[in-house]
């Protein structure tokens, strides 16, 4: 019994080391920058409470695994290209955080069929984290949440496309995008469903409506730019005519304003003139009264009158002034 014992010992305590070193070794898990983890437990097949945001080792005890999800903004592409590439290239495009999906066909208000282009961005909150796996209850396939997120996504464009009409995705596209990532902020916000996803850069990148609807759309567009370019030519031709007659009203207002000046200074010079004509006579009649003061007792006024007037003009007349000088004849 001792000799087995102390032949069986050695290996036994060496397997058992051995044993001990792996159960250690694959107690640990990496976590690499840019992850969220959950720890899975492989007899309960439950998460434990805890988040792991932060890279590094983790010790998650043996046989256990970890749960990852990106812990950045990734990306949803409805496009129409070459989507639907080898499993390889799906892979890469995922591992670079990029879902690539076909576009979306939805249906306006007035019941058109329309194609969907766009792309958004989407962030994991951690806190949400464990009622996000909850939700899913699939432990398969660590992704799994992708494809939820595409069908929530495709469902809340679907839904916000059917509130508009047709034309408005070529008058109103901005209003659109905004309602449409309005609607994906309240499709992947769901606290008391437990989901609580960030989104955020919604891009409406193409629409395509049925060929008739838009060659429609094109006539219709022809007919209201010709409707805008005879409405801008009447306002043209209304303006030209309104700074016409503005014009005309102008020169009216000169002329009416020139006449009056010129009516308001014959006005002021016959006045002066008739004043003038009025102090003359009035001078003159007192001139006259004064003369005939003084002759009025004289017995022959007039005769007097006109000799006084006689010596006053030779007093006062100039000897230049003579036309013929008696002086000189002599």
């Amino acid at each position: 019994m001792v000799k087995a014992f102390a032949v069986l010992c050695p290996p036994i305590c060496c397997g058992f080391i051995i044993f001990v070193i792996c159960a250690v070794a694959l107690s640990f898990k990496s976590l690499e920058q840019g992850r969220f983890a959950l720890n899975l437990g492989w007899y309960s097949q439950a998460v434990s409470e805890e988040v792991f945001n932060t890279p590094g080792l983790r010790m998650v005890s043996m046989g256990n695994s970890l749960i990852e999800y990106p812990s950045t903004f990734q990306y949803i592409y409805f496009t129409s290209g070459d989507w639907n590439r080898s499993e390889g290239d799906a892979d890469e495009a995922e591992a670079l955080g990029e879902i690539r999906r076909p576009h979306i066909n939805a249906r306006t208000q007035d019941g058109l069929n329309v194609q969907v282009e766009l792309s958004f961005q989407w962030k994991l909150n951690p806190s949400a984290l464990i009622a996000l796996h909850g939700i899913l209850r699939d432990t398969t396939y660590a992704d799994n949440y992708r494809y939820t997120f595409v069908r929530l996504a495709r469902s809340s464009v679907i839904e916000s496309c059917a509130n508009f009409t047709a034309d408005k995705y070529f008058t109103n596209r901005t209003y659109i995008k905004t309602a449409i990532l309005e609607h994906l902020v309240k499709m992947f916000k769901q606290p008391e469903n437990g989901l609580s996803v960030t989104i955020q850069g919604a891009q409406l990148q193409q629409v395509l409506l049925p060929p008739e609807y838009n060659e429609e759309i094109v006539l219709t567009t022809e007919q209201k730019q010709a409707v805008e370019v005879a409405t801008a030519e009447r306002v043209r031709e209304t303006t030209k005519r309104q700074t016409a007659m503005l014009v005309e009203r102008q020169a009216v207002e000169i002329a009416v304003l020139n006449a009056r000046a010129s009516r308001n200074a014959t006005l002021r010079l016959n006045q002066a003139e008739v004043d003038q004509i009025r102090i003359y006579q009035s001078e003159q009649a007192l001139a006259n009264a004064q003369i005939l003061q003084a002759f009025i007792n004289d017995g022959s006024p007039f005769d007097r009158l006109f000799g006084i007037m006689e010596v006053r003009a030779m007093t006062a007349h100039s000897q230049d002034r003579v036309i013929f000088n008696f002086a000189s004849a002599r």
